[in-house]
């Protein structure tokens, strides 16, 4: 089973709490995901904020990235939580450089990361990791399993092959949940203009 971050065990929650003060704000956190999905060879990016009203506030529950790239193996699933894994090194055909940026990013964000993930012609697999406090396990990266996406996001991916990544237990939200995702879409039109214009279609909610 795959790890977290290698670090001794003693200094696991200092080492993550560490990492979780990073210097993402959202809209950069999100990017990391799509730049995967760019590099991914993705034709469409489809992103699902899911909300919920507590206190007559209305509170982030999850977000899902979808898209139709080529997907990952199962031992490429496994791994791509991995703190510094990645299968692009160097790879600059999207926004970012290395491509190992997302797991800093969802540790930012979030306390649960889940990855499904499909290739053409094969099955989807499963990885899961969560960070939240009262896990004893939370250096622990699930091994890959065959598992299909819940089915009211499978639809966020191509019928063939894709990626779908579920952030959840937000509590790092920035600001108003309307105002993020607006915020969002307009970051992400502008960030991501010259895919767009090249034929990636982004599409938010």
């Amino acid at each position: 089973m795959p790890s977290l971050i290698s670090a001794d065990q003693k200094l696991i929650d200092q080492q993550i709490r560490s990492e979780r003060e990073s210097d993402f704000d959202s809209n950069s956190a999100y990017g990391e995901v799509l730049d995967n999905s760019i590099q991914a060879d993705s034709k469409n990016i489809k992103i699902k904020f899911s909300t919920f009203t507590k206190a007559k506030k209305e509170i982030l529950e999850q977000i899902a990235f979808g898209d139709d790239g080529d997907g990952m193996s199962a031992e490429i699933v496994e791994n791509c939580l991995t703190q510094g894994f990645s299968s692009r090194y160097n790879d600059r055909e999207g926004i970012g450089r290395f491509g190992v940026g997302m797991t800093k990013a969802f540790m930012n964000q979030c306390l649960v990361c889940e990855v499904y993930s499909k290739e053409k012609n094969n099955d989807w697999y499963y990885s899961k990791v969560d960070i939240s406090p009262e896990n004893k396990n939370k250096n622990d990266i699930s091994s890959a399993v065959k598992k299909n996406p819940p089915k009211d996001l499978e639809k966020l991916s191509g019928k063939n092959s894709g990626t779908i990544v579920i952030w959840s237990k937000h509590d790092k939200q920035d600001g108003k949940t309307s105002e993020l995702i607006e915020d969002f879409k307009i970051w992400c039109g502008r960030t991501y203009i010259k895919f767009i214009f090249n034929g990636i279609k982004i599409k938010v909610n």
